[in-house]
């Protein structure tokens, strides 16, 4: 592609999140809908309260720079750290 970006196989691009947010997919694989209610519910939550936690929500930890913890949404949501030095 002449002056484009290819992106590699399951690359994820600025804005990829939206139609998992506004639950507003081209997809009925459960998966994909599994995360789209849990994110559409933390935005929701988040905008209600200024906080994504909730007790049926998974935990989203507050950004500390020593153990740079950061939630994965991916099939599990699960709470990684220091996702700059794994791709470094």
């Amino acid at each position: 592609m002449e002056g484009g970006v290819v992106m590699p196989p399951n690359a994820t691009y600025h804005s990829a999140e939206i139609g998992y947010v506004f639950n507003n997919l081209c997809t009925t694989e459960e998966v994909d809908v599994r995360l789209s209610n849990t994110l559409s519910s933390i935005w929701v939550q988040f905008a209600r309260t200024g906080d994504p936690n909730d007790q049926r929500l998974p935990k989203w930890p507050v950004y500390d720079a020593d153990s740079a913890q950061y939630i994965d949404f991916n099939t599990e949501i699960s709470v990684r750290e220091d996702l700059r030095k794994k791709n470094v």
